[in-house]
């Protein structure tokens, strides 16, 4: 109670707070030597590249490059170097939405349900009573089950239907837990009442009218743009490229790209409460708190006692940063890290693009800017950062089980041949597995992984492998009542259980070549069995019974179309002819059949 209290006391403070927009007086000598300190924090934490710019009464007091968008060719970032801005996407968004509520087509207590036909979830009452507010406040009980469509090139459409696999990890409405999925619902909603896409509804409710032709929504199109950057990770060896990802599927979420300058046409939009293109009650509707959050909190220790309170709106984070109210958020997508940070009432707006993944570089220079805009005294940001370094780093190692105890000098149960196959799972797709020099090689939407013998029948992604943000991930392969392998259990949501991929039959047993060698004539004690191949399937003619249709269940075994108790078991010899057939029974009779 005493919390709700708080909180009411809060959202009320803010709400008046936001509403007062005063001038800002900034003494040219506090952003003298603004580069320099950019400068200085871009190389200790080893970020090649960023863009930085900062807006002041309406004003643009800063819009510069600093280092590389292409280390590699000595390639300098500028003002219109374009980046992927992850998860800034979700401002635009909530925009949109606030527009589409402005026109009276959607609300934003409308249920998900009533817009989206497709829609199911594994709770019928989550189901039926979750709203756009609930996605876009990120109370739906979900994790963020990014592997399910991470570099698929899923359709939302499709997306949306595979969702209803998923696994909640708490009650719907329980409490804030940070995730994608729900704004590519929120998208795919908006695309359901208008008609158009996801794009087009953004282009031309935002990019058109605000003149950001430097914006758009896809990899593809920002590899066109000659003036794009790339991504940067950390490897043992030091800083390198990394691979761009495809975020189509929630591109509303965290798929768009921009550059600095149509950044700072945007801010200046956003600070004036929308500029007109969105009523001044929906904006202020989706910068108030609405519900209390913790990933700052939890992403970073010892920052509660700079922000002591933070809450989430609409696709924006509401703080109470040093006592002064701001709208924040971050974006991460491999490769780049990017923030948004303003303060309406002091009508101060500073974003910081960066091309290095998951750095805090755009989040410690924004504090930093925004405490001399201030006047606030100096922070040991360094010590901040180790803490957010190490934190991250055991963080991750927790995720992905790389802590477990490692039984040494273990072997497969089978011979790698064994392991290949394709595993499916209903809510995150196909897993193929085969073997190349040696190891086995997992394809997986879209990307190739290289899987190294951890112990036992499980398998770990290797260190070396290109897609880094998975290094360390186990897969464990488990066996079915014939031996054989059969499952593959990956922990790619450390929310919930591992999820189960279950290996598909081998799409050669229903050939009509291979089927062609079990047809003839077979006797059981003088009877007669005939085995033919009629429309593509195996029939079993017996005792002037009505043929039986057999259906492919593994090499040389096959089950009886509608009776999952019995099977015919084949037997071939050395030469890979079949010489026999042998019914086996639930109880386990076994009768034996010889060819002819």
């Amino acid at each position: 109670m005493k919390r709700l209290v708080c909180f009411f006391i809060y959202f009320t403070l803010l709400q008046q707070q936001m509403c007062i927009a005063n001038e800002t007086y900034v003494s040219k000598d506090v952003l003298d030597n603004i580069d320099e300190v950019i400068l200085e924090y871009l190389n200790l934490m080893n970020v090649p590249g960023a863009a930085v710019g900062i807006v002041v009464n309406d004003e643009i007091v800063l819009s510069n490059g600093y280092g590389f968008r292409n280390q590699e060719h000595s390639l300098q970032v500028t003002k219109l170097t374009q980046f992927p801005i992850g998860s800034l996407s979700k401002a635009f968004t909530t925009f949109v939405l606030g527009q589409l509520v402005d026109e009276g087509l959607i609300d934003w207590d409308d249920k998900i349900i009533d817009h989206i036909p497709y829609f199911k979830l594994k709770d019928p009452v989550t189901t039926y009573s979750i709203t756009l507010r609930d996605y876009l406040t990120h109370i739906s009980g979900y994790p963020r089950h990014d592997a399910s469509w991470f570099n698929s090139g899923i359709s939302r459409k499709d997306m949306i239907k595979r969702l209803r696999y998923l696994d909640p990890f708490t009650q719907f409405r329980h409490e804030f837990f940070y995730q994608n999925l729900g704004y590519m619902i929120a998208s795919n909603l908006a695309e359901n009442v208008t008609g158009k896409t996801w794009e087009e509804l953004a282009s031309e409710k935002i990019l058109e009218p605000l003149g950001l032709k430097n914006t758009n929504f896809s990899i593809v199109d920002l590899q066109k743009n000659a003036d794009h950057s790339i991504g940067y990770r950390d490897y043992k060896a030091g800083v390198s490229s990394t691979n761009f990802v495809n975020v189509d599927t929630v591109s509303s979420s965290g798929g768009m790209n921009s550059s600095l300058e149509d950044m700072l046409k945007w801010i200046k939009v956003l600070m004036k409460k929308g500029d007109g293109y969105i009523e001044e009650e929906t904006w202020n509707e989706i910068v108030s708190p609405h519900v209390v959050s913790n990933m700052i909190k939890n992403t970073c220790p010892g920052v509660e006692q700079i922000v002591p309170m933070e809450s989430y709106g609409l696709g924006w984070f509401v703080l109470l940063y040093r006592g002064h109210i701001a709208l924040f958020h971050n974006g991460n997508i491999e490769g780049f890290s990017s923030s948004i940070l303003l303060f309406p009432k002091e009508n101060i707006g500073i974003v910081a693009l960066s091309n290095k993944h998951l750095t805090p570089f755009p989040n410690i220079v924004s504090a930093i800017i925004a405490d001399k805009l201030l006047n606030l005294n100096n922070i040991a940001w360094l010590e901040m950062l180790k803490a957010f370094v190490d934190y991250s780093k055991d963080d991750i190692q927790k995720n992905q089980h790389t802590h477990m105890h490692k039984h040494e000098n273990t072997h497969p149960s089978h011979p790698l041949s064994e392991f290949q196959g394709v595993y499916y799972n209903d809510g995150y797709g196909n897993v193929e597995v085969v073997v190349n020099n040696g190891h086995l090689e997992v394809f997986f939407n879209n990307m190739t992984i290289l899987l190294n013998h951890y112990h036992y029948n499980v398998f770990e992604i290797s260190s070396e492998d290109n897609n880094q943000m998975l290094n360390g991930l186990k897969f464990t392969f488990n066996e079915n009542v014939y031996g054989d392998i059969n499952v593959i259990q990956i922990p790619f949501e450390p929310k919930v259980s591992d999820i189960v991929f279950l290996k598909q039959k081998d799409k050669n047993i229903f050939f009509e070549n291979y089927l062609k060698k079990f047809i003839g004539k077979y006797n059981y004690q003088g009877f007669g069995i005939k085995i033919e191949l009629i429309d593509n399937s195996l029939t079993v003619n017996v005792f002037g019974r009505s043929p039986l249709i057999l259906i492919p269940e593994r090499n040389l075994m096959f089950k009886f179309k509608g009776d999952d108790n019995n099977t015919i078991q084949f037997i071939s010899n050395d030469k890979d002819e079949i010489i026999a057939a042998q019914l086996i029974q639930s109880n386990n009779n076994t009768f034996t059949a010889y060819r002819d």
